[in-house]
């Protein structure tokens, strides 16, 4: 059952990106604008890690699917269970059988949410390194930069600000979705693993499940709290240079304009990435919820 429901997440995940098509057009296309071009950086060194990233995910189900026709070679029940009782009589014939069924079952569980989980990250990441860049550049600049320089910068931050905006409107449920049905990916481990004698091919589809899983809800947890933290390290920025400003009797040869926009980024709340508004992607996030799988854990095994 818990299966099943997966998949139904999986489905609303998709339909849930296809909802915010409208708005992941516009935050890519914010995101690769001339000015928010990070520094220091090739493309090569960009784009090397999260290719071989989506080459690992693309290439993993058909090594799962071999390993898994490994293992399960002789059971009768797997080859009965991807063909629904049809009953296979040759070995190749049912090695094809187990191949293919759990190909695709590895492309459902594994690939489809593991590729979307990246793409997300990439667009967070984006917008993480936007905002570290952003905060470098601010606590780079000279006092008597300000006047020609600090205005410019300053303004920039407003449309950056409005690109995470985005992304929080634009991620808020695909996040609810995914993370949801990794927390269900973990149950369904924890709940074999303590109660039933786990054959070597299931084993196999329960820790491969657990590691995409795990993997999922960490890189996701850990790039969505960045966001929230780079946010936060420029408001302190902004408030130590109108503080410095203010103590060297600077107003006059800055402007009001540049004080203005510092008091600015100073009052605006931090945007913190959010699962539909009901829980904030922080580094806390990850300790509760482990927190809560290992009580549910020891409930299960008093029980039983």
């Amino acid at each position: 059952m818990a299966y099943v429901f997966i998949v139904v997440l999986s489905f609303l995940l998709r339909c849930s990106l296809v909802y915010q098509k409208r708005n992941i057009r516009p935050l890519i296309e914010s995101l690769k604008e001339k000015k928010f071009q990070l520094k220091h950086r090739t493309k090569r060194e960009r784009f090397s890690f999260s290719y071989l990233i989506l080459l690992l995910i693309i290439t993993l189900p058909v090594l799962l699917a071999t390993l898994y026709t490994y293992l399960s070679f002789g059971e009768e029940e797997v080859a009965d269970f991807f063909t629904f009782g049809y009953n296979v009589t040759t070995d190749s014939g049912k090695s094809c059988v187990c191949f293919f069924g759990s190909y695709m079952y590895y492309v459902v569980f594994i690939e489809y949410p593991c590729v979307i989980a990246l793409s997300m990250c990439l667009i967070i990441n984006r917008c993480g390194m936007l905002l570290h860049q952003f905060n470098m550049n601010l606590n780079s600049i000279q006092l008597y930069e300000f006047p020609t320089k600090g205005v410019d910068l300053l303004k920039d931050y407003d449309l950056i600000f409005d690109t995470v905006r985005l992304l929080k409107t634009t991620l808020s449920m695909p996040l609810f979705f995914i993370f949801l049905s990794s927390f269900l990916q973990l149950y369904i481990t924890m709940y074999n693993i303590l109660i039933e004698s786990v054959p070597p091919y299931y084993m196999l589809e329960l820790i491969t499940n657990t590691c995409s899983g795990l993997s999922i809800l960490i890189s996701l947890t850990l790039l969505g709290s960045r966001i929230s933290e780079e946010l936060h390290e420029i408001q302190m920025t902004s408030q130590k240079l109108s503080n410095l400003i203010h103590q060297r009797h600077l107003n006059i040869f800055c402007g009001k304009r540049t004080l203005f926009l510092l008091e600015r980024i100073e009052g605006r709340d931090v945007i913190h990435l959010s699962a539909c508004g009901m829980v904030d992607l922080k580094r806390r996030l990850l300790l509760s919820a482990f927190g809560t799988l290992v009580t549910y854990g020891m409930l299960v095994l008093n029980l039983h």
